[in-house]
């Protein structure tokens, strides 16, 4: 929205009409219409053909309110590559769909099972979100605690997940550098 406003590009009705359709909130839609209404006006059809024209971009996929969802939660936990944002607009614009839908950023909010299964997952590479093995109680391997320092996670955080994790079934220890060139290459990089 702020590169429409920088270059004074008015939108027109329709793509206004598209964007709240598409989850934007109306007050993002009203500052954007009115700090642009000087501009040269762009349909929708001009505006994607020009993105994807003269940029070389790839066209950008419509985002819905599960598509946001499934990618916070796995951004909030597993992670998730920068590629995969960039097909619905980049990380802002799945974010503003899940604000938009009422997302919560509490691992809680996940449901259960997908919760248990990517807890499962950090606990067994040392890769994403540290709380997870914690909230879901999932013991982590000495072996997923030296990939997580070899990952860069300070000595402070393993000592914490070491000290609230003990006492609780281990997942397996999958190589995390082994997982991610695996799951690197599965995405063509």
């Amino acid at each position: 929205m702020q590169l429409l406003i920088n270059e004074s590009v008015a939108l027109a009705p329709a793509a206004l009409d598209a964007m709240a359709q598409n989850g934007i909130d109306q007050n993002t839609i009203n500052s954007v219409q009115q700090k642009t209404k000087d501009g040269q006006q762009l349909s929708p059809q001009s505006f994607s053909n020009t993105a994807a024209n003269e940029v070389g971009a790839q066209p950008i996929s419509t985002i819905t309110p599960s598509v946001a969802q499934s990618l916070m939660y796995r951004s909030m936990t597993t992670g998730v590559p920068n590629a995969e944002f960039d097909q619905y607009g980049g990380y802002g614009a799945v974010k503003a769909m899940f604000d938009a839908n009422g997302g919560s950023y509490r691992l809680d909010a996940i449901p259960a099972d997908q919760r248990k299964a990517m807890a499962t997952l950090v606990a067994s590479t040392g890769v994403g979100n540290m709380s997870a093995p914690i909230t879901e109680k999932i013991g982590v391997s000495s072996a997923a605690l030296q990939a997580m320092a070899s990952n860069g996670i300070d000595k402070a955080t393993i000592e914490q997940i070491t000290q609230k994790t003990s006492g609780f079934a281990q997942a397996p220890f999958v190589d995390s550098n082994s997982y991610i060139n695996i799951f690197m290459k599965a995405l063509g990089s």
